[in-house]
């Protein structure tokens, strides 16, 4: 069975064909030369520290990103590429591989090799294997013996002289730092730096000895493998003839581990076999007998099998984590779990099916239920009593082989059952088409309607509360929640989802309330806000069918596109705008549910899988398989073409240097690729040409970015890929770009173009600097001679009045207590002593605009502070009184500052006087580069009077002529460049909002000191 995959070959724009072969556990891929292999025969797999896959073929190298095929030729000198024979990664993450000629090869860095050879004659040799040391050693096995590599030096081992052909046809080099060797005369051991012989006793006698081969697990238990067996020498058990069919020869060429204690054998002749410690499983590969020829496997980091066959191509095996089940006919309506974990399906015409692991048989119910068709929801009571309901047919309950059926007869109001569910184990909720609720309790029943607050609007979704009660949706989409003993209440805007029908209910372990609808995407509510997703921010459709909550507190939504798992950064962040959701499930077309017959859709049982019943079956995957297999992969820029012509040299994405390209380029294309060998088809890209492009740009469908004519400059070019989720986490990747000038506009022809222009207008500018400097200072001096005389009357005044009207308020204050209490005198000087009282305030008050010193925005800030706690402390008005932190320094004027006093004063004045609050509240900001005074009082408000109006006819509640205070408040804020915002309704309080711009006013010159 073939299908379509999702390679690219670079540069070519379109995905090359992959074939697929579905089978029971695991998905498999395969690639040939059609699709940009160089050889149908794969001779070694290894992988690198940056993710890539290296494919070994007697044609040449090639690097896999998961997407394309790149070709790789380490040897600019020869025309065609070399073929390879093995392929290992030492200790320090370098890619070495064996060629039959030219000895090997060593990846220097990403696109350096460098050639191994030796005076021994090593290049010469045909290089059969390769292994790698913890030590940073190299093991190089060829027809002449083995050859050690360490730190760019060879040595040759000494073999055992009863080794009459030094042939080495296979190593492998253990994590203990052992290195076993196969020869034609048997298995060898590296001992004190000679090949020296390993025995075995009797369990391998009359082996094929050529076929001998040793491989250590993560265990570290040893196996030795045969023609026909497997040995774990480390528990000295024997596993013989793993073989099937009927071939005559078996070879087991390599083997390699899977997950820990799980090994993969490939053989000539019979393919691959699975061994999980205890039986041989032969894996059915493909009909095609190339694919009989495993020689060789490797198990990349996340998790795939790569199989390399002799003429068959190159092979993935990927566990298969999702499961279909497509039914007898019809769309698949609804799902429930019974105690003992078996999953149950309704279908729409195909009946009740049930069954576990995912494979579900007509289920073997009584005659009554099992003609039933169109059946629309399913629930299960804790004693397995059976509630089944249909469209048109009524209500069933099953209960140890007996069927008793609920009609219009029986006291329901509709003979459509809708939806229902189970609470408590004990009480089950039924819906019926009329709009009403049931609850039955064993065979007693209780029913709601408009009397108990339903809207009299089918109900389409029942799930329980966490707390008591349940939530309900209806086909009007309202949601609903009941509250004992008997009350619906809405939690609901009527028409918060358009009319659409609730399709999905969920509440999270967080409390939050989930609903899905047949239309208008996606709603939360936390406390009493509500939350919205659609297509037009992240949802990758708006007719939602499931939500389910995994084991480890991640949400699932399956839509009619496809599955999504959503990121915590949903759950806690704001619905304003996401990234699409990307589909970690995609479904097939025509899956989405017609309509919103069938609940619930969507189940998690008890084993953690979520199940989903779809047009095209029922679907079930394990939640923790699908989570993202690795990071977001490391973007490499593989190549620069200028004007179509490969730039020879380009900078590594550490390195700071910059490429030059061509001056006067009309055409620039990057080319990108970033590793994923799981899902390469969900990896998007993203990248962005500093000084050209303002914002990042998608790369959706290809791996390039393309450029026209860029002007003259320095660039910078950012790339970064996403994970499998779609998210933007990984590194970014940078590449410094230089278009340089043409040669008309170089620096010293400009210098020739300019320089005489400039001498002439120096000496020009230099004569009118001088006038202009001589005019600036004689400002400077007058404006230095003004703040003199400031400070000097803002002395006299504190020094001389202050003091003077300090001894008139202490006379009357004396004078005063030598009077009788009440008298006529005494009420005279009481009011003088006011009087002057209110003169010291004022005269404070001049003081501080007058004196330069409180030229600044700090000392304004905490001036209105202390006034405001002055002038409150004595009145019954509580206040709060909220100051910035931090105040920019900046100079402002007296004036600036007298008029924002003033507004601010009479604010205060008129909150106090007029507002008949019981609370204010003043709060001053310094953001956006304003400064701004908010105040606010609780009290009764008024009509604000338009200004300069008549009032309305006929006069409008609370309005009132006036407004002069107002209006002087906006005009003196407008005399410094600033505004006055005032609301208020009558009954509502009164906000005013003084707002000065400090970008705008004209700042004078920094406060002079105290004199």
């Amino acid at each position: 069975m073939a299908g379509v995959g999702y390679v690219l070959a670079i540069g070519a724009g379109r995905a090359p064909a992959a074939h697929r072969v579905d089978t029971a556990e695991f998905e498999i891929q395969f690639w040939s030369v059609e699709d940009g292999l160089l050889d149908n025969s794969v001779t070694s797999i290894e992988q690198t520290g940056d993710g890539f896959l290296w494919v070994g073929t007697p044609r040449g190298l090639v690097r896999f990103d998961g997407w394309s095929f790149v070709s790789v030729n380490p040897r600019a000198d020869h025309a065609t590429n070399l073929a390879v024979t093995a392929q290992c990664v030492d200790a320090k993450g370098h890619l070495w591989f064996g060629t039959p000629k030219h000895g090997v090869f060593r990846l220097a860095s990403e696109t350096e090799w460098q050639s191994e050879a030796t005076p021994m004659g090593l290049r010469d040799e045909p290089i059969s294997c390769l292994g790698a040391g913890e030590q940073g050693e190299v093991w190089i096995g060829t027809d002449q013996g083995l050859v050690r590599w360490q730190e760019g030096r060879f040595e040759r081992l000494l073999a055992d002289p009863a080794l009459a052909d030094p042939a080495v046809l296979g190593l492998h080099v253990t994590r203990s730092n052992g290195v076993w060797v196969s020869t034609r005369s048997g298995l060898r051991q590296v001992v004190d730096g000679m090949l020296r012989p390993a025995r075995f006793g009797p369990e391998v006698s009359g082996q094929s000895s050529p076929f001998l081969g040793i491989f250590e697990d993560r265990h570290g238990l040893l196996w030795a493998f045969g023609d026909s067996y497997l040995l774990n020498l480390s528990a000295g058990r024997r596993f013989n003839y793993f073989r099937g069919g009927g071939a005559t020869t078996l070879q087991v060429w390599t083997i390699c581990e899977g997950r820990p204690g799980e090994l993969w054998i490939g053989t000539t002749g019979q393919g691959l076999f699975h061994f999980d410690g205890g039986r041989f499983r032969a894996v059915d590969l493909w009909e095609s007998r190339d694919h009989s020829e495993v020689r060789a496997l490797f198990s990349d980091r996340e998790g795939n099998l790569w199989v390399g066959t002799q003429r068959g191509g190159l092979l993935r095996l990927r566990e298969r984590t999702v499961r279909w089940f497509s039914g007898p006919g019809g769309p698949a309506t609804c799902l429930a779990e019974d105690p003992t974990g078996t999953i149950w399906a309704g279908f729409q015409h195909g009946g009740l099916l049930a069954g576990r692991g995912g494979v579900l048989d007509p289920a073997t119910v009584p005659a009554p239920l099992a003609a039933q068709n169109l059946i629309t929801t399913l629930a299960f009571n804790r004693d397995r009593t059976l509630w089944l309901g249909t469209l048109g047919n009524g209500l069933h309950r099953m209960l140890d082989g007996r069927v008793m059926r609920f009609t219009l007869a029986q006291g329901l109001g509709d003979d459509s059952i809708l939806a229902s569910c189970t609470v408590g184990g004990g009480r089950t909720w039924v819906s019926t088409g009329d709009g009403c609720l049931h609850r039955f309790v064993g065979l007693a029943r209780v029913s709601f309607g408009r009397e108990e607050g339903l809207t009299g609007d089918p109900i389409t979704a029942i799930r329980p509360a966490a707390t008591a009660g349940v939530w309900v949706g209806t086909s009007k989409g309202e949601v609903l929640r009941f509250e004992p003993p008997n009350r619906f209440r809405r939690v609901s805007d009527p028409a918060m989802a358009s009319g659409k029908p609730i399709t999905a209910l969920l509440e999270d372990s967080a409390g939050r309330l989930w609903v899905g609808t047949a239309g208008a995407g996606l709603y939360c509510q936390t406390g009493e806000a509500w939350r919205h997703w659609t297509l037009t921010n992240g949802l990758p459709d708006n007719a939602v069918i499931g939500l389910e909550e995994s084991v480890r507190g991640d949400l699932w939504l399956a839509t009619a596109r496809g599955v999504s798992r959503l990121p915590r950064t949903w759950i806690g962040g704001s619905s304003s705008s996401h990234e699409r959701l990307p589909l970690l499930i995609e479904f097939p077309a025509a899956t989405a549910p017609s309509g919103a017959l069938g609940w619930p859709r969507s189940l998690r049982s008890r084993d953690g899988r979520i199940w989903l019943a779809t047009e095209s079956g029922v679907v079930n995957f394990a939640p923790s398989a699908l989570q993202p297999l690795r990071p977001a992969p490391r973007v490499r820029v593989e190549a620069v073409l200028a004007d179509g012509r490969a730039q020879p040299r380009l900078a590594a994405a550490s390195s700071a240097a910059a490429l030059r390209l061509p001056s006067g380029l009309r055409d620039l294309e990057l080319q990108f690729t970033a590793p994923s060998l799981t899902f390469p088809e969900r990896t998007r890209f993203r990248h962005q040409l500093e000084g050209f492009d303002p914002d990042w740009q998608d790369s959706p469908g290809n791996r390039r970015a393309r450029y026209g004519r860029l002007p003259a400059g320095e660039y910078r070019f950012r790339v970064t890929a996403s994970d499998a989720e779609g998210s933007w986490t990984g590194a970014e990747t940078e590449l410094a770009l230089v278009v340089p000038p043409p040669w008309w506009l170089s620096p010293w022809i400009v210098v020739l173009e300019v320089i005489l222009p400039i001498a002439l207008a120096a000496t020009a500018a230099r004569k009118l600097s001088h006038r202009r400097l001589r005019r600036q200072l004689a400002r400077v001096q007058a404006q230095q001679a003004m703040e003199r005389e400031r400070s000097r009357i803002a002395r006299d005044m504190h020094d001389e009045l202050g003091s003077k009207l300090t001894r008139i308020n202490f006379l009357c204050e004396r004078a005063r207590n030598e009077l009788a209490e009440v008298s006529p005198a005494a009420n005279k000087l009481d009011s003088i002593a006011s009087t002057s009282r209110d003169l010291l305030h004022s005269l404070d008050e001049i003081v501080w605009a007058v004196d330069p010193r409180n030229d600044s925005l700090e000392h304004l800030v905490a001036y209105l502070g202390q006034y405001t706690a002055e002038y409150l402390q004595n009145t019954a008005l509580p206040y709060d009184l909220k100051m910035p932190g931090t105040v920019p320094e900046r100079a402002l004027s007296a004036e600036v500052r007298h008029n924002l006093f003033l507004a601010f004063e009479e604010a205060l004045g008129n909150a106090l006087k007029h507002s008949k609050a019981t609370h204010l509240a003043i709060r001053m900001t310094t953001a956006d580069g304003c400064f701004v005074i908010h105040i606010s009082d609780n009290g009764c408000g008024f009509v604000l009077p338009p200004p300069l109006a008549e009032p309305p006819h006929p006069p409008a509640a609370g309005w009132r002529r006036g407004g002069t205070g107002l209006r002087g408040m906006r005009a003196r804020l407008g005399t410094i460049g600033g505004r006055c915002e005032i609301q208020s309704q009558p009954g509502r309080g009164t906000a005013i909002t003084l707002t000065l711009p400090l970008a705008t006013i004209e700042a004078s010159p920094a406060p002079a000191p105290a004199l």
